[in-house]
């Protein structure tokens, strides 16, 4: 595909940490890229690829640029994905982790008080009551990681379709501002990243509060007032004061860590789909050293990180230490009269309960700047300067489907050239019609917002002199049926491929649809005919077979409008001439809207028009 010299040339510029001159990025791409186009189909895929190259190199030279939003309203967008199924199951975990902390402390406290009741001849606690508080705190403890781990992963699974439905709608039509590796790296590393805000942070932060209310609240009940404020201070220090200052401390370095861990996967990436470039140049050396160097980067960043949770873990262990030593010392000075010794032999064990709940709120402190740059880097997807869809309305679509686009404008964020600049077009029922343009022209743009991807940032789009934005979303993608320049064909048979145009498609259904784009008798001569396996990108059938199912897939929604965007990339001239005349023979009640750069002398068209300079004049 397209990708794989975009992700290639990605890596290069990012294998320093530094964006590279213009022209050194070409350099060093060529260095790890074949000649393509030794056949027709490879040409196609540089056609692709310096089509799509442009915007990919620009996501990927942004992998660590982009603009974190506020820590608050992230972390609020977040709790607001998971409130929708998971609010009660969240809070439920929260009460069983308080109470799983108040038994522990209780069977401490109680065998406390049991032994210095016993020091003193009066016994006044059973060794059931023991019992009874140690078998509750084992249960109530395997109860709580057994159902906060599964409320974790429940909300990490509804997170993981927000954030793909997200993705759906800003990288459809080829308009993604991510690239592969990064999108790995958001999908996998920062989501499950993310369980730490629950289960290391959120938790112990709600057992740390109430730990902290129980210390002073015995110490001021045995009237040890200045105990109470001393423990106050020292437990606050190192339970709450000391992980939130490890928190601003490290979370530049968890920024740095993310950068280098999404670089590294797209340098990985690079070297998994390039393999047969890397072979035929001898550069296995050259690109085993890079991914070296990226992850001696990441190794450098992480033992930054593993000194600061040293730092901050011997800190918070100080401090306790510092804490019971007062105690101790107190306890010893009767001439004080600060605490009564009973009342300091509980509290001690009272800090003593709690100092590993301290020390893993100290070392959550040094995973909170990872925890909260994940949390950005998935609530980003949806970022204001992110691509929004335009269709939000109810209204059933109408039978005139005459589409016009009228006075309008759009523009990329960030570049000053507008794509669409006053941009006027009517496309009639029924007619069948081409769009040339150069590459970077706006034609895969025109598609995005036709599809209802894209909202006009002037202007309007109509259907049947019906705002695209009024309309239904369902509604207007069952109307079109789209052939993208690089349509994935799943790794899974030709029938489930094909019923993901019409997933209640009956036998006869499928079988007329491939007659049709001339690839029936292909796929009756295979053993298992319609259950054919394809693999992964349809690797087991040849380019154009590929492309003649994947029009197949589109005819078979019997959809009125059929939008093909670049359909014949990839293909070799003769494959190419072949699939263009199967595009002559859709039923004139079928708009045809064909968006690309070239014209074979093949196609049948009742209007030819160019874009250029963000407008389209005729040509035919």
């Amino acid at each position: 595909m397209g990708q794989e010299q975009d992700i290639q040339q990605a890596s290069s510029l990012l294998s320093d940490g530094k964006d590279l001159p213009e022209g050194k990025e070409n350099q060093q791409a060529a260095c790890f890229s074949s000649g393509k186009g030794t056949s027709g189909q490879e040409k196609g895929k540089d056609h692709n690829s310096s089509s799509q190259g442009g915007d990919m190199q620009a996501a990927l030279k942004a992998i660590g640029h982009e603009k974190d939003g506020p820590v608050s309203s992230t972390l609020c967008r977040l709790f607001a994905v998971w409130a929708g199924k998971r609010k009660v199951e969240l809070l439920v975990g929260v009460g069983i982790s308080l109470l799983a902390m108040l038994l522990g402390i209780g069977i401490l406290s109680f065998a406390v008080l049991r032994i210095a009741s016993s020091v003193l001849g009066s016994i006044f606690l059973g060794v059931w009551v023991l019992r009874v508080l140690g078998m509750g705190r084992v249960i109530s403890r395997y109860g709580e990681r057994l159902y906060t781990h599964n409320a974790m992963f429940k909300a990490l699974m509804d997170l993981r379709v927000w954030f793909f439905k997200a993705i759906a709608q800003s990288s459809s039509a080829g308009l993604a501002f991510l690239s592969s590796g990064d999108l790995l790296s958001r999908l996998v590393t920062d989501i499950s990243a993310l369980d730490g805000l629950y289960l290391r942070i959120l938790l112990p932060f709600c057992n740390a509060a109430l730990a902290c209310v129980i210390l002073v609240g015995v110490a001021l009940y045995c009237h040890a007032y200045m105990v109470a404020v001393i423990l106050g201070g020292v437990f606050g220090f190192s339970a709450f004061g000391l992980p939130a200052i490890m928190a601003a401390v490290t979370y530049k370095i968890s920024r740095q860590k993310g950068v280098q861990q999404a670089r590294l996967r797209v340098t990985v990436l690079d070297l998994v789909m390039g393999l047969r470039e890397i072979w035929a140049f001898g550069a296995e050396e050259r690109m085993l050293n890079r991914i070296i160097e990226q992850e001696k980067s990441l190794e450098t960043i992480q033992l930054r990180q593993i000194r600061a949770a040293a730092f901050a873990g011997s800190g918070a262990f100080l401090a306790m230490q510092l804490g019971m030593a007062f105690v101790l010392i107190a306890a010893m000075r009767t001439d004080w009269g600060l605490i009564a010794p009973i009342a300091a032999v509980f509290i001690l064990f009272l800090l003593v309960s709690v100092n590993d709940l301290v020390a893993g709120l100290t070392r959550s402190g040094v995973q909170a700047g990872t925890i909260v740059r994940a949390a950005q880097r998935i609530m980003g997807v949806t970022a204001g300067d992110r691509v929004s869809p335009q269709t939000s309305g109810k209204k059933v679509m109408p039978t005139d489907l005459t589409i016009r686009f009228k006075n309008v404008v759009y523009s990329y964020p960030g570049r000053k050239k507008p794509v669409f600049n006053d941009l006027n077009l009517t496309i009639k029922p029924g007619s069948h019609m081409a769009l040339l343009g150069s590459s970077g022209a706006g034609k895969s743009t025109l598609v995005a917002m036709l599809l209802g991807l894209v909202k006009p940032q002037g202007g309007t789009i109509s259907i049947g002199g019906v705002d695209l934005s009024e309309l239904d979303g369902e509604a207007l993608r069952n109307h079109i049926s789209w052939l993208s320049q690089a349509t994935h064909i799943f790794d899974d048979t030709i029938r489930a491929n094909l019923l993901l145009g019409k997933d209640d498609a009956s036998e006869q259904e499928l079988w007329q649809a491939l007659d049709h784009a001339a690839i029936g008798d292909m796929v009756r001569s295979l053993p298992d005919g319609l259950d054919t396996w394809l693999g992964e990108g349809g690797i087991k059938v040849s380019g154009g077979q590929g492309r003649r199912i994947a029009l197949a897939r589109i005819l078979l929604r019997d959809a009125p409008i059929l939008l093909l965007d670049e359909p014949t990339t990839g293909l070799d001239s003769t494959t190419e001439r072949a699939f263009l005349e199967l595009l002559n023979q859709i039923e004139p009640t079928r708009s045809l809207i064909l968006i690309t750069h070239r014209l074979t002398g093949v196609e049948k068209l009742d209007q030819v028009w160019m874009m250029e300079n963000g407008v389209v004049h005729p040509m035919i």
